[in-house]
């Protein structure tokens, strides 16, 4: 029994690559994010009357086995996402690991993805670099997040959407002001666009320009061991600034932390004007 692991283009569709094509063509059932964005390709590929299933977030335990007995009746299935490499930020990993553990041959396929397009493109350093999946929300899971942007001499890649990127952008001025900052926008598709440069430099053209929030968004971000850390002293900072003076949450920050006392005054300072 094989399974395919199917990449389809992140945004131009001429990207979907012959062997990708091949196979979906030869598939009994195509396995699917949503029905509306995967029958767009399958209009451009000429591919008509497939039929198709539907795995998201919201599938089961009782979905995944569905998909089991029909490759169990001999059925040819294949996986997509809606843009780009099936389980990359996508649904999918449990009924990979389901179909694994129940002895399915699983058959990836290589093609696009908007980790490595983004970085290739970068002008950031592309020997080590880790994915981070998408920007966190809460403070607790910032606290986390930063930790992994602490590693030095490394490329970390994550996603934004439209309507968070400049909160996002705000986050990494506050935390990494000193740091190297990539922001690319709508990879392969008609407006694609880079944005290079320190976190305040690129915060400002999006506070410019409001077409610029439009879209999807792979961000770059590369700090080097010259670069002091104030990602905790700013935590700290946003825990205390309303129960402790200025002067008292920095003598903390040094003692926990081990940042220049005067260094975290002074930055503490301009946060406050910037409020």
């Amino acid at each position: 029994m094989n399974f395919y692991i199917i990449p389809t283009p992140i945004g131009n569709l001429n990207d979907l690559t012959k062997r990708a094509k091949t196979t979906i063509e030869k598939l009994d059932i195509l396995i699917v994010e949503s029905k509306q964005k995967s029958r767009i390709l399958l209009e451009k590929i000429n591919v008509k009357d497939k039929k198709i299933l539907i795995y998201n977030d919201s599938s089961s335990a009782n979905n995944r086995k569905g998909i089991l007995d029909i490759l169990k009746a001999g059925k040819v299935c294949g996986l997509v996402s809606d843009a780009g490499t099936p389980l990359l930020s996508d649904p999918g990993f449990k009924l990979i690991r389901y179909l694994i553990d129940n002895y399915v041959n699983v058959v990836p396929l290589p093609g696009p993805t908007s980790i490595t397009t983004g970085l290739i493109a970068s002008g950031l350093p592309t020997d080590k670099f880790q994915f981070l999946g998408f920007f966190p929300k809460t403070a607790k899971d910032k606290a986390s997040f930063y930790s992994e942007l602490n590693r030095k001499n490394i490329t970390s890649i994550f996603f934004e959407s439209s309507h968070r990127i400049q909160k996002t952008l705000q986050d990494i001025f506050l935390n990494y002001p000193n740091s190297e900052l990539v922001v690319a926008k709508e990879l392969t598709k008609i407006h694609e666009k880079f944005l290079r440069g320190k976190p305040e430099k690129i915060l400002n053209e999006f506070k410019l320009d409001k077409n610029l929030s439009s879209g999807e968004f792979v961000i770059l971000f590369y700090k080097d061991d010259t670069v002091e850390d104030f990602s905790k002293a700013d935590l700290l900072f946003n825990l205390l600034r309303n129960k402790l003076p200025i002067k008292e949450i920095a003598k903390l920050s040094e003692k926990l932390f081990k940042n220049n006392k005067n260094k975290t005054y002074k930055r503490y300072l301009s946060f406050s004007k910037r409020n």
